[in-house]
């Protein structure tokens, strides 16, 4: 991450990967070695089977309803909108002509 690389949790939603505790805690440890600014998250729902209209559980509200507020809880407002807003906005406008962005 000192050197640019971006570390992506795409597992939130899926707790057969990882539950939410370990993506909590592992995240805490990435912002306690100073990586905040280069955390991404996500939820990977492609399957319409995951998506709560088709029956699937649990759903793309999952990230903002259910994650989102414990990632809050435990890192603080101001740390989890960095994650959501910040990095996600720096990361989706990179180009390779500005390293270290």
């Amino acid at each position: 991450m000192a050197r640019g690389a971006w570390l992506g949790y795409d597992g939130v939603a899926r707790p057969r990967t990882r539950s939410d505790a370990e993506l909590l805690d592992l995240t805490e440890a990435v912002i306690a070695g100073g990586g905040l600014r280069h955390i991404l998250i996500g939820g990977d729902l492609a399957w319409r089977s995951r998506d709560i209209a088709y029956g699937g559980m649990p759903g793309l509200a999952y990230l903002g309803t259910r994650y989102l507020p414990a990632l809050r809880a435990r890192i603080g407002s101001a740390s989890a909108d960095t994650i959501v807003r910040e990095s996600a906005a720096r990361f989706l406008t990179w180009t390779p002509d500005r390293p270290g962005s």
